[in-house]
């Protein structure tokens, strides 16, 4: 079973900088010293960087999407063939070429994004646990606070892989990091958000775009 992980933080960067731009409204709710603290913890989360060199030798897929990104090609929706398989433009036939692994940076994509596309790559469903989603709790308390939700928004700090193998978790690269698992693919197509015994099901993201800036 291919299992869904965040390493880093969801959501820190943008958070941070809501704080700078919104300043004068967030003192009438939080306290300077809290202000302070919040800024400077959701920056030090931001800055989380994995080396590009690790990415290329151990997930095929982020040398194929830089190639693609070069190439300016965008990854559609699955299409259906004849024989009642399913065929990827970009990825090959959806039962023969997926990839062992695979990895997105949540600052070029939303977190929803994410998941969606990963839907596409694999061409199935999953099963998030949202609460196991990894966002700083001080970045609840600015996203709360402005009526903003962090999902939908791209920000450093945070990767979202795949993988049924956890033993690249636990080598000197990730030494140190947060590492949270919020889910798994599953044998369907539905794309369910779980909150508890609620459940949810994702909706393809407004903005949702495959490769490069999303601004």
């Amino acid at each position: 079973m291919k299992k869904i992980y965040v390493i880093g933080w969801v959501a820190a960067e943008y958070a941070a900088t809501l704080i700078k731009e919104n300043k004068d409204e967030i003192k009438n709710r939080f306290t300077n010293e809290w202000i302070g603290f919040a800024y400077e913890d959701l920056q030090k989360k931001s800055e989380y960087k994995i080396n590009e060199d690790f990415l290329i030798s151990n997930f095929d897929n982020y040398s194929d999407e830089l190639r693609n990104k070069e190439n300016h090609s965008e990854l559609t929706e699955v299409a259906p063939k004849n024989d009642g398989s399913s065929y990827n433009p970009v990825f090959g036939n959806n039962k023969k070429d997926l990839y062992e692994k695979y990895i997105a940076d949540l600052s070029e994509c939303t977190l929803n994004e994410a998941l969606w596309r990963i839907s596409l790559v694999y061409n199935t469903g999953f099963d998030v646990n949202v609460k196991n989603i990894p966002i700083p709790q001080t970045a609840i308390e600015i996203y709360n606070f402005l009526q903003l939700n962090p999902y939908d928004i791209p920000s450093k700090g945070g990767y979202i892989a795949v993988s049924d193998d956890d033993d690249f978790l636990f080598g000197d690269e990730f030494k140190n990091t947060r590492i949270s698992c919020i889910g798994f693919l599953t044998n369907e197509n539905a794309k369910r958000l779980l909150y508890g015994d609620e459940v949810r099901y994702l909706d393809k993201p407004d903005a949702y775009r495959v490769y490069g800036d999303l601004s």
